[in-house]
């Protein structure tokens, strides 16, 4: 009787597509989510009104930036609303800048809105998906707008 051959070299490279497949499996994914999410912190986007001012020349100056994300494109609100509910809001692109996204400054002549006191909301909107990535609004600050006429 004769012993048994088994040809192992052609049963082992019969196996490697099936091993780099699993491998594909497994590696690929991961390098296709590499880099795809912007930069965050697990507790999400939090907006931060850096000034809010109004100049000598009568503007009403105001930046901010967002910690917990750095990203481009996402929608950085500047909302004034007054006591009577009358609201102005300007709008710019927020740019990534380092660990933080940079929402740069906006402004607008104090004689768009009326004299009074006005509560300032920075609320931010993600470009990407981020951890809490619905959209984040800062705490409100108190922002006078004087009488232009004076």
């Amino acid at each position: 009787m004769k012993p048994l051959e088994v040809d192992v070299t052609r049963r082992s490279l019969a196996l490697v597509p099936l091993a780099a497949a699993f491998v594909g499996l497994l590696v690929l994914p991961a390098l296709a989510l590499t880099g795809c999410a912007p930069a965050a912190s697990p507790s999400g986007p939090t907006p931060v009104i850096d000034s809010a001012t109004v100049d000598g020349d009568n503007y009403i100056q105001m930046s901010g930036h967002i910690e917990g994300v750095a990203e481009s494109g996402g929608k950085c609100k500047f909302t004034l609303t007054a006591k009577n509910g009358e609201a102005s809001r300007l709008v710019s692109t927020g740019k990534i800048s380092g660990d933080k996204t940079d929402c740069g400054s906006v402004n607008e002549h104090a004689t768009m809105v009326r004299p009074g006191t006005y509560s300032l909301v920075l609320s931010y909107q993600p470009a990407g998906v981020v951890p809490g990535g619905q959209e984040a609004e800062s705490e409100a600050q108190d922002l006078e707008i004087p009488d232009s006429n004076k």
